[in-house]
């Protein structure tokens, strides 16, 4: 199992890590890359992105499960130790609500597991419990599914010059107590690309 060593993005308002580590992996941000190149894994994972461009991976509309947890180091811990799922290390980046959020995805799926620690006084707060946070969907407007939610979302990633969001978080009161984090399409698909990139042992 690789060390639980965290890997610092760059902070601001900018694209939510899903937009980072896919989207940017295609080479159209010189300063990403540069940061990436620092790691054989992550050299990996941008050659088969650049060498899979064509194919759709989106196959699985609903691609990972959120999990709210108090320390994400600790919590990668158990669920290798007790359901043997393997996490890459943590990641750190600070979305568009201004919370720096700590996170992991797991190297089996999809569905793929995030571990998110929590953070701020917002959808990532401590004020709740341990456990299930969210869905993570694609969808080819996100806009309108703001609009079918009543605009009851919170922005994670916006879009470039105030267009459609990239990356939106439902409230829970919205449905049913369900949060879905709704990521457009294209970001999802180059993303899902850079998750069935890794493999165990690898990072």
């Amino acid at each position: 199992m690789a060390p639980a060593t965290e890997v610092l993005l760059p902070e601001g308002d900018g694209p939510h890590p899903a937009v980072v580590l896919g989207a940017e992996a295609y080479g159209t941000n010189n300063f990403i890359r540069g940061i990436l190149s620092q790691s054989p894994a992550w050299n990996d994972a941008i050659t088969f992105l650049s060498e899979h461009r064509e194919h759709d991976f989106m196959e699985e509309p609903y691609f990972h499960v959120g999990i709210l947890v108090r320390d994400v180091e600790a919590a990668r811990a158990d669920f290798t130790a007790k359901l043997g799922v393997e996490f890459e290390p943590v990641h750190s980046h600070r979305i568009a609500t201004g919370e720096t959020t700590r996170f992991c995805y797991s190297l089996q799926g999809p569905p793929y597991l995030e571990l998110v620690e929590m953070t701020g006084t917002g959808s990532w707060s401590p004020d709740q419990p341990e456990g299930f946070h969210h869905i993570g969907v694609s969808d080819p407007s996100v806009a309108a599914r703001c609009t079918a939610f009543g605009n009851q979302v919170d922005l994670i990633a916006p879009g470039d010059d105030g267009g459609s969001p990239r990356v939106v978080l439902t409230r829970p009161e919205a449905l049913h107590g369900v949060r879905l984090e709704y990521f457009d399409a294209a970001i999802a698909t180059q993303f899902l690309g850079y998750l069935r990139s890794r493999t165990v042992g690898s990072l």
